[in-house]
């Protein structure tokens, strides 16, 4: 860094497969930062049930901002096809968590959150003092291949080899805050 400048907070950013829908524990653990209280049919707690996410506290998940609504999100798992003995089954199990943005007028996301803009969009916003800022998310399917989900193919299939869906956001980093010599 140049001299004369402080490094921002550090941001973490978690991705991936948590077999997790929104009601379970450990999608709390990462949006709470704690458990609050393991549901009673899930038998004996474990042991890292008291597991807290420390120093980097409660993180938000990108897609949030997609719907307020859990139904809004996109599903990154569809057991089933039409016109198999299965039914279409859709979940939604994969995430993008990310430290909440911090700006320099003491805002944060919970305030009066805004949604995302395209990832062309420049930003005009205040200044981002720490943590990671949701520019766009990337829905993982178009509507045509959705429908096509839908209606005559399932997961895995030939132009896309898995039974979950890809995720992708575009996230605005934080910068160096510059010291004012006395």
């Amino acid at each position: 860094l140049p001299e004369g400048t402080i490094p921002p907070p550090p941001a973490c950013l978690v991705c991936g497969d948590m077999n997790a829908f929104g009601d379970d524990p450990s999608y709390e653990l990462f949006t709470k930062g704690h458990v609050a209280k393991w549901p009673e049919n899930e038998g004996d707690p474990p042991s890292k049930l008291s597991f807290r996410t420390g120093p980097v506290g409660a993180l938000e998940d990108a897609f949030r901002f997609m719907d307020d609504s859990k139904e809004g999100r996109p599903f990154t798992y569809q057991r089933g096809s039409a016109g198999s003995k299965f039914r279409i089954i859709r979940f939604t199990i994969d995430y993008i968590f990310h430290t909440p943005p911090r700006f320099a007028e003491g805002k944060t996301s919970e305030e009066e959150p805004e949604k995302p803009r395209s990832a062309k969009a420049k930003s005009r916003d205040p200044a981002l003092e720490g943590g990671l800022q949701v520019v766009a998310v990337r829905k993982p399917l178009s509507e045509k291949r959705e429908r096509l989900l839908s209606t005559k193919v399932g997961l895995p299939n030939r132009w896309h080899p898995s039974d979950h869906l890809p995720l992708a956001a575009t996230f605005r980093l934080p910068r160096p805050r510059r010291v004012l010599q006395s």
